[in-house]
């Protein structure tokens, strides 16, 4: 039992629940951090993760040669049409392969993550520069005109990773007087926490500050395969864009990628007795057993909310993703009046597909 004290109310019992983590290492510093994540051990914090993060041995760790890196796991069609498909590149600063027991500690990467000068603008040795392109009018990332992708990843959470009780922030944003909070600092430091795994559990945590809160686009190993992240008793935050943002790098191609006439009913992949997506009944008006079909054909991506505050979203809270594509992006057939987008912009064509489905639940 135990006993609580809040001013004059006490509480002379109470029901505990201990957990043992008899393989976890403790850990109170970045390096200790570090080492136990590279690891593959599970991590028990026992102190604030923030001054020290990203250095080891009194010297910054970080940089271009240090930090891991993987392929994008979303559609890098535009690099490669650019003739650049090395530069879909995403930047990992801690990839969580085992669980997480916070104990109610903070782990803080804005040593690394917030490289503003007194003008606000990004530094010259910043390691996190914005999100990937989906399609720009121009190679420069300050482009005019262009359709965000991937970003870079402060926490990153694979298969069966369980996270609990900890505070995880992209960096540190401080709130104004009347408690506004300035967003277009965060334009630069990527996704706050990433899942790339199935069986994904988040329980009694805060995940702030980020360009995205937390991102779910499936598999980092196949795009075919199903995740689910289960996120309970939790606060989500203060993101430049979306608190979540959700959907699948599983794409399907749209008949007119054979057939530049034909823009019927999407199909999946295969052969001419391919099943079209049954937009002709709304979900919410399947039977239970339509519902498991239609879920076990088209979706990818399982994100469950329950018991959960979100809060300053920039943009929306949610983001559910279909793919940005269309007609003008097809191989880029001039098939309509006005033509395709490849007939002013060269980059931009083979593009016009759909995803398979995210499904979010709120409890």
């Amino acid at each position: 039992y135990g006993v609580f004290r809040y001013g004059d109310i006490e509480y002379k019992t109470a029901s505990i629940k201990l957990i043992c983590v008899g393989d976890g290492i403790n850990v109170r510093s970045f390096k200790e951090l570090y080492h136990t994540v590279k690891a593959g051990k599970p991590v028990v914090l026992q102190a604030d993760v923030i001054d020290d993060f990203g250095i080891i041995d009194g010297k910054e760790f970080y940089n271009e040669s240090t930090v891991d890196k993987i392929h994008t796991t979303y559609d890098d069609t535009y690099y490669e049409n650019i003739g650049k498909p090395e530069d879909a590149t995403v930047k990992i600063l801690l990839q969580f392969k085992n669980d997480l027991y916070g104990n109610g500690f903070t782990i803080n990467a804005s040593n690394v993550t917030m490289k503003l000068d007194e003008t606000g603008a990004l530094m010259a040795d910043a390691l996190f520069r914005g999100p990937l392109n989906f399609v720009s009018m121009t190679e420069s990332a300050a482009s005019a005109v262009s359709v965000k992708a991937q970003d870079n990843i402060c926490y990153a959470l694979y298969d069966n990773a369980s996270v609990r009780n900890v505070k995880l922030y992209g960096c540190t944003l401080t709130a104004d007087e009347s408690g506004k909070y300035e967003i277009s600092d965060l334009n630069y430091v990527g996704t706050t926490v990433e899942v790339l795994g199935d069986n994904v559990s988040i329980k009694y945590t805060r995940i702030h500050n980020g360009r995205i809160n937390l991102r779910a686009f499936g598999h980092i190993d196949d795009p075919d395969r199903e995740i689910t992240v289960d996120i309970s008793n939790s606060v989500l935050g203060v993101a430049r864009e979306f608190i979540i943002r959700m959907g699948s790098n599983k794409f399907v191609d749209c008949p007119a990628a054979t057939d530049p006439n034909s823009f019927t009913a999407t199909r999946l992949d295969g052969d001419d007795s391919a099943v079209n997506f049954p937009v002709q009944k709304n979900y919410s008006e399947m039977t239970d057993e339509e519902k498991a079909e239609y879920d076990e054909k088209f979706i990818k991506t399982y994100v469950n909310i329950k018991n959960c505050v979100f809060t300053d979203a920039g943009i929306f809270a949610v983001g559910i993703d279909a793919h940005f594509s269309g007609v003008y992006l097809a191989q880029g057939k001039d098939i309509f009046k006005g033509g395709a987008y490849s007939s002013f912009v060269s980059s931009w064509y083979d593009l016009a597909k759909t995803s398979y489905g995210a499904k979010l639940t709120f409890e």
